[in-house]
C-alpha cells in the first residue's frame, strides 16, 4: 500500500514540475531531470543491454544518454497533458525517440540484427 502511495505521489510531483517546466520555468526543469534520473538510468541500461553493438558502434555512453535524457524530459514537460497517462510513459516514448534521432538523424529504417530481432537505425 505504501509503495502506491509513493508512486502517487511521484506521479502528482512530476505533473507539477510538468506544468512549471512547459512554462519555462529552469528550476523546475531540473527538478524534474533530477527526481527521474533513476528511472532514466534504468530505462538506458536496459536498452544498452537489448543494443549494446548498435550504441557502441555509435560511440553512445551513459554521459551522452544522460544529455539525450535531458531532452527528453524537457520534450515530455512541453507536451505533458495528465489526461492522457503518467509522467513517466510520455517520458519513456521521449526518451525512446531521442535515442532513434541520435541514432539516425532524421533517416531511419528497421533492419535485423545478427540475433534476428528488429531494430530502428
Amino acid at each position: 500500500m505504501e509503495q502506491k502511495s509513493q508512486q502517487t505521489d511521484q506521479q502528482a510531483t512530476n505533473a507539477a514540475l510538468a506544468a512549471l517546466a512547459a512554462t519555462g520555468n529552469s528550476f523546475a526543469l531540473g527538478q524534474l531531470w533530477e527526481i527521474n534520473k533513476g528511472f532514466l538510468h534504468q530505462m538506458f541500461w536496459k536498452w544498452y543491454d537489448k543494443n549494446k553493438s548498435v550504441a557502441d558502434r555509435h560511440g553512445i555512453t551513459l554521459e551522452d544518454f544522460d544529455q539525450e535524457a535531458f531532452f527528453a524530459v524537457q520534450n515530455a514537460a512541453q507536451n505533458y497533458d495528465p489526461k492522457k497517462g503518467s509522467f513517466t510513459t510520455l517520458l519513456n516514448y521521449c526518451v525512446q525517440t531521442q535515442i532513434n534521432r541520435v541514432l539516425c538523424g532524421e533517416h531511419s529504417r528497421r533492419i535485423t540484427t545478427d540475433d534476428g530481432r528488429q531494430v530502428q537505425v
